[in-house]
C-alpha cells in the first residue's frame, strides 16, 4: 500500500516537473520540446493504471492525476500546433515578400 502512494507522489511530482519543461520551451529557453521525458512520463502512467488498485482512494487520486496529465497534454498539442501554423504563416508571408516581380512579356501579336 504505501509503494503506491509513493508511485502516485512520484507520478505527480513528474507531472509538475514536465509542466515545467514544456513552459520552459514555449517560453524559448529551451530549443526541444521534452518528448523524452514525456514518453518516459506515459510509460510510468501506463504501468501504475495496470495494477489492481482495490482502495478506493488511491483509484480515485489516480484518476485525478491522469484526468490533470490529460488537460496538460491537450494543451501542450494546442499550443504546439499554434505554433507551427505561426512558424508557417510566417514564413509563407516572408517568402512572398522577399520574391520578385518577374518581368513577363505579352506574347506578340502576328500580323
Amino acid at each position: 500500500m504505501i509503494k503506491q502512494d509513493e508511485e502516485l507522489d512520484k507520478l505527480e511530482e513528474d507531472i509538475r516537473k514536465l509542466k515545467v519543461k514544456y513552459e520552459m520551451f514555449f517560453m524559448g529557453t529551451v530549443k526541444m520540446p521534452p518528448q523524452h521525458e514525456r514518453h518516459m512520463l506515459e510509460v510510468s502512467i501506463f504501468e501504475i493504471g495496470k495494477q489492481k488498485m482495490r482502495d478506493a482512494t488511491r483509484r480515485f487520486r489516480y484518476n485525478q492525476l491522469l484526468s490533470r496529465y490529460n488537460q496538460f497534454r491537450e494543451l501542450w498539442g494546442r499550443k504546439m500546433r499554434e505554433r507551427e501554423e505561426a512558424r508557417s504563416t510566417s514564413a509563407g508571408a516572408k517568402r512572398r515578400s522577399t520574391r520578385r516581380p518577374k518581368n513577363r512579356r505579352l506574347p506578340r501579336r502576328r500580323a
